[in-house]
């Protein structure tokens, strides 16, 4: 059975300001400017489904959230000075009704720690969540303890739960009871060494952290064997990989032993923050989820953004945002740069499992860097469209769209006539389909010739082809993906609306991120040209569409409520581009409400099956430039949620806000009273059903029999046989 994986859109569970007030002198320093401005760590709780966010924020404290009701359970404000060497770490016990909560944070700087004791000095706090606040606070004792060597790591294993694991850089380790008494101490093993990262993991987990596919597993107490699950595969369009100083801006989550959440920043002119859920073992892309990056993090050339993946419940993990200086410029981050702790709501099959990796392929497509071929690999086309495709290229570098279109379309006429050409033996057509020659033009081909006639990578004035184009987007052959950035962008770099409104037609896989786009670019122009009376004489030679027809088209492509929101919020950001697309909206709906209502359908609305059943027509036309109805709801639904405080906040689009309430609340009263009408009409709505389900049924003819005949035989069956469960008693 196939079980859908899923990444739900994120959500905000606090956000912290970024420390200006750190000490910028001694090796304490320099650690800090290398660290992060807000750690977080996950502890279950007995109380919370979800559990508890332990946030530890630089020159601010330790805070502990309830991820289920995104309250905060605990906080220990400490101040400006006080900076950590890694997350803090918390247990929850529960002793009979009592629910105690210890707290064990690393200090790297603190006006209560001297010089020496920096970086070596771990806090506790133990606090009774069951007990009442001001009884809590008065029982509450910060303990201290200074080990022998900096910690830069904490750790808290559940299999040891009254003990408590100190790391230093180097690896040296120190074993601590839950009271901080030291137990032992492990010097490392090397004098010159460095750990990149340390993991715990529980003995009784199979996981195995590992992103080039392979699994660590132990047949014994003493070896370890590295086993490789599937071939390693290179990333794509993401900052890391192009830019090594932005090293921060990745972070990987196992979930299970071949199941990886990656969180990354794209490459981009409008970066974006993607969560992509992979399944190792198929290599393949299950589900994935984008947002925006908030702007309250800066992106300067030395700032980046630190990204990290906190393992949560198994319906959720946490997502840290916090900005990250880099260590030679050191340059102080602005005041508005502020860190954010989030929510990631998803579903992860338990098991990989190979119906669930079905179909998934192209899902991964954009992520994945696709090896250049070889010259000696086999060639892709045959020596006719070789030959085409080198025409077109020669005509296109000649700056000679029009040879181009006479050389393509005359290839076009003679494989249609070979097509439909009868073969001299048998005399039936050669090829399948004898009005279209759609074998002719593979998915690959339409590829190339799109690259040829659009020349994506040169200048946006370069002639091209439109005829060729739009030839191939009326026979619905165009994939959006066919061209880096999308079919949509390299039609809107040329200016051509036209065939871009025949790509919202005839394309299936657009993204919402490049048709919202789109639809800003228009209600931008729309804007401008209300706005300067002359602005209609200099955009009189464009082909731009107006915003209420360009509109209808977006309105009416298919598209995911969560993609669509956060492509809206990306692209309108302006009250004012908002506001012109609520006000399309709002005279659709007067449109729509000025209709009579049908209680029955007319002869246009109606047409009959290959059983000459009468159905309703399954697609509702559309009047001119007005889209169907539920289109209309279900993108002002969207619309809404993505700006409504935006829109609330701008006077002038409350006059729209309140129309369009005013168009739907008579409409949810007819629905109510409308509503008992269901129960008496299901009747026939259920005889209509079973009349055009037996009508397409292939039935076998049969005599007609007459009724009297039908229950005459009934009754001999009946007397003559004995049913399944039916006795005869003999009395004598």
């Amino acid at each position: 059975m196939r079980v859908n994986a899923s990444i739900s859109e994120p959500f905000v569970l606090s956000t912290y300001g970024t420390s200006q007030q750190l000490p910028k002198t001694g090796t304490e320093s320099k650690q800090n400017w290398g660290l992060a401005s807000v750690f977080a760590t996950h502890e279950k709780a007995s109380g919370s489904s979800d559990g508890y966010a332990i946030v530890t924020a630089q020159a601010d404290g330790i805070h502990a959230l309830d991820i289920s009701t995104l309250h905060p359970v605990i906080s220990y404000t400490l101040g400006p000075s006080t900076s950590f060497s890694c997350p803090a770490v918390m247990r929850n016990k529960q002793q009979g009704n009592e629910s105690i909560c210890t707290t064990y944070a690393a200090i790297s700087t603190s006006a209560d720690i001297t010089e020496e004791e920096r970086g070596r000095t771990i806090w506790m706090w133990k606090e009774n969540l069951s007990s009442r606040l001001v009884e809590d606070r008065a029982t509450q004792k910060k303990k201290s303890v200074v080990v022998q060597h900096e910690i830069s790591g904490l750790f808290a294993c559940d299999e040891i739960p009254k003990r408590l694991l100190a790391q230093s850089p180097e690896g040296e380790i120190t074993v601590l009871d839950a009271d901080l008494n030291v137990k032992s101490t492990w010097p490392t093993a090397r004098e010159a060494q460095k750990l990149l990262r340390t993991f715990v993991y529980s003995r009784a987990s199979s996981r195995d952290g590992s992103w080039h596919c392979c699994r660590l597993e132990s047949q014994d107490s003493i070896s370890l064997e590295l086993t490789a699950i599937s071939a390693p595969f290179r990333l794509s369009g993401l900052s890391f990989i192009s830019n090594p100083q932005r090293s921060e801006e990745i972070s990987l989550i196992s979930l299970n032993s071949s199941h990886v959440l990656l969180s990354a920043v794209t490459v981009s002119h409008n970066p974006e923050i993607v969560l992509l859920l992979w399944d190792l073992q198929y290599s393949v892309l299950l589900a994935s989820q984008a947002l925006p990056v908030p702007t309250t993090l800066v992106q300067a050339k030395d700032v980046t953004i630190n990204l990290t993946l906190v393992a949560s419940s198994s319906s959720q993990v946490l997502l840290l945002l916090s900005p990250h200086t880099s260590n030679a410029t050191r340059k102080v981050q602005p005041s508005s740069s502020r860190s954010s702790v989030l929510v990631v709501p998803m579903t992860c099959p338990a098991v990989s499992t190979i119906v669930n990796a079905m179909g998934q392929a192209s899902a991964g497509a954009k992520w994945i860097h696709q090896a250049e071929s070889s010259s000696c690999s086999a060639p892709t086309h045959d020596t006719a469209r070789t030959k085409v495709l080198a025409t077109l290229r020669a005509a296109m570098d000649k700056n000679l769209p029009h040879a181009a279109n006479v050389a393509f379309f005359e290839w076009e006429k003679r494989e249609t006539k070979a097509a439909a050409k009868p073969s001299a033996e048998t005399g039936e057509l050669s090829g399948k389909d004898t009005a279209t020659p759609n074998a002719a033009l593979s998915y690959a081909f339409v590829k190339d010739l799109l690259t040829t006639v659009l020349q994506p990578l040169k200048p946006a004035n370069t002639p091209y082809s439109s005829e060729i184009v739009r030839y191939l987007l009326n026979r619905q052959l165009v994939s959006g993906s066919m061209l880096d950035g999308g079919i949509v962008a390299a039609l809107r770099a040329k200016n051509d609306w036209q065939s871009i409104a025949l790509a919202l037609t005839n394309v299936i896989d657009l993204s919402e991120a490049e048709i919202v786009e789109s639809i800003q670019l228009v209600v931008a122009r729309h804007r401008a040209q209300i706005q300067d009376d002359d602005a209609m004489e200099v955009d009189s030679t464009s082909d731009l569409p107006s915003l209420p027809s360009f509109l209808a088209l977006c309105i009416s492509y298919n598209t995911t409520p969560p993609a669509l929101r956060s492509a809206l919020r990306v692209y309108f950001k302006e009250a004012e581009d908002i506001l012109a697309v609520l006000k399309v909206l709002e005279i659709w709906l007067k449109q729509w409400t000025k209709r009579d209502v049908k209680l029955l359908p007319s002869k246009k609305d109606l047409s009959k099956n290959e059983h000459g059943v009468p159905v309703l027509k399954e697609k509702e036309e559309v009047h001119g430039d007005l889209p169907a109805l539920p289109k209309v709801l279900a993108f002002l639904q969207t619309l809404l949620d993505a700006s409504f405080l935006t829109l609330l906040q701008h006077p002038p689009a409350h006059t729209a806000l309140r129309s369009i309430h005013a168009q739907i609340e008579p409409e949810i009263v007819n629905i109510d009273d409308l509503e008992p009408l269901r129960g008496p009409l299901e009747i026939f709505v259920k005889a209509h059903s079973k009349t055009v389900k037996e009508t397409g049924q292939d039935r076998r003819k049969r005599p007609l029999v007459d009724w009297r005949q039908r229950r005459k035989q009934a009754h001999e069956q009946a007397g003559l046989s004995i049913g399944l469960y039916q006795l005869e008693e003999l009395v004598l």
